[in-house]
């Protein structure tokens, strides 16, 4: 009697804990959320850059940050128009958004973006001659592994030269993507007699971000090429960080 009594509160102790280790067993394992995507719209360019690259050819007389040489057609209207504070960003497109009838999409325009008669949301990049160039920098958000997106040439390959009575034009240019630096990806295009609204896309974003990267770099370099480049501008479309 004295014996079964003692080794009660152990065998009540072991039944407990079966218990409670059975309930723990069955609990679903918790998961942490995944984070969302970061637009690229969403966030501000920490720096933004035009100028003209060094002319190998030595048709251009200028070169460096903030300035651009359009040569002999300098005579003509809107060739030194840019956008405010060196870039276009559009965060979102109403559906029934819609240019005054009769008027045709030119890059110059500041509430949208035109792509093979669609309008989309974006970040832009423009060149107005041979050898120019723009670049936006942004940081990287924290812990993002990947870029994706579309890139996309927009309807205007004429910008300013739509004053010579010229209905196409030629087209040669560069996009290209930094990491930290290093080049992550290019993409080479020559368009030749565009008109416009022939925007189209041209290529997929698909970066990998190395761990601990700080700054991405996206770049629209125009070639030395002579018989065109008036007019290329390129929307980076649906471009988002993932995690």
């Amino acid at each position: 009697m004295t014996s079964s009594s003692r080794s009660m509160p152990t065998i009540v102790f072991a039944v407990a804990l079966c218990a409670a280790t059975s309930v723990l067993a069955e609990e679903p394992a918790k998961t942490v959320p995944a984070k969302a995507p970061v637009k690229l719209v969403d966030l501000q360019p920490a720096k933004a850059e035009y100028g003209m690259a060094k002319d190998d050819a030595g048709v251009s007389q200028m070169e460096g940050d903030g300035a651009f040489d359009v040569g002999t057609w300098s005579w003509l209207p809107g060739t030194r128009d840019y956008w405010p504070e060196k870039q276009k960003v559009i965060k979102a497109v109403a559906p029934d958004f819609a240019l005054p009838e009769g008027t045709q999409y030119l890059s110059e325009r500041t509430d949208c973006f035109a792509v093979g008669g669609y309008f989309v949301a974006g970040v832009g990049l423009w060149t107005k001659t041979r050898n120019m160039y723009h670049y936006l920098d942004y940081e990287i958000p924290q812990g993002a592994k990947t870029l994706t997106g579309t890139v996309m040439v927009t309807d205007d390959p004429l910008g300013y030269f739509r004053g010579t009575g010229n209905a196409t034009c030629n087209q040669q240019f560069e996009f290209l993507v930094f990491v930290d630096g290093n080049q992550v990806q290019k993409v080479s295009q020559t368009r030749l007699t565009k008109p416009w609204g022939s925007g189209e896309e041209i290529a997929k974003l698909d970066v990998a971000i190395p761990e601990g990267a700080k700054t991405i770099r996206f770049k629209l370099q125009a070639t030395s090429w002579g018989d065109g480049n008036h007019n290329i501008e390129v929307v980076l479309s649906d471009a988002a960080f993932g995690f």
